[in-house]
């Protein structure tokens, strides 16, 4: 039963962290900028998402996961579960 549970939870976070990351860096921005090309092959909303929003996003993931993985590893080292 607990795994089940656990299962959903992580699942359900994973759908919620991919919502808001696509919510985030797309937010002001038409998909016709993102996705269709232009004439001369890049348009603003195209360098906006590859230059400024696709990095700050994986940035904050990256840092996010990092942090993460520190505290269990204090927690760990230090066999104390309040370890932060």
């Amino acid at each position: 039963m607990a795994k089940n549970r656990q299962w959903i939870y992580f699942v359900g976070l994973t759908l919620l962290l991919i919502g808001l990351s696509v919510a985030d860096i797309c937010h002001g921005l038409a998909w016709q900028d993102i996705f269709c090309t232009s004439q001369d092959g890049a348009t603003v909303g195209r360098q906006i998402f590859m230059n400024l929003r696709l990095p700050k996003l994986i940035t904050a993931i990256l840092a996010g996961a990092s942090l993460g993985i520190a505290g269990v590893m204090m927690q760990t080292l230090f066999r104390n579960p309040l370890a932060g």
